[in-house]
């Protein structure tokens, strides 16, 4: 997603020029630095400072190092139906489908919160 660590670094060195190349390999989620250079942002920030994008910006959207939703169902499959669930990574409308596919499944209880919602969990 682009968001900490080395790479940060190395787009900052790498950005403003238009001869690199910044290949991008796997789902970059809404709101990421890494979702904003797919999206072909003119400016980003990097540690807090604006940077016009002059570099290339390619992506490999296909390779991806989570399970799709059958692995995770097959996953939860020796869990209690009435266990609570709740989904807490990913996009809203993946998570709202997954959720779908588990109540579906037979789960009795599925949460997708939303930012900074409480539950009690006894």
């Amino acid at each position: 997603m682009c968001e900490g660590g080395r790479i940060v670094h190395h787009l900052k060195r790498t950005i403003g020029n238009p001869r690199d190349c910044v290949l991008l390999v796997g789902f970059m989620a809404e709101g990421t630095l890494g979702r904003k250079l797919v999206e072909k942002f003119d400016y980003v920030k990097l540690f807090g400072v604006r940077h016009k994008v002059r570099c290339r910006v390619r992506s490999i959207s296909g390779l991806s190092a989570h399970a799709d939703y059958r692995e995770l169902l097959e996953s939860y499959a020796h869990l209690p139906r009435n266990t609570r669930v709740f989904i807490v990574h990913g996009e809203e409308n993946a998570a709202l489908k997954f959720s779908d596919r588990l109540l579906d499944a037979g789960f009795e209880h599925v949460e997708v919160p939303v930012r900074k919602e409480k539950f009690e969990i006894a």
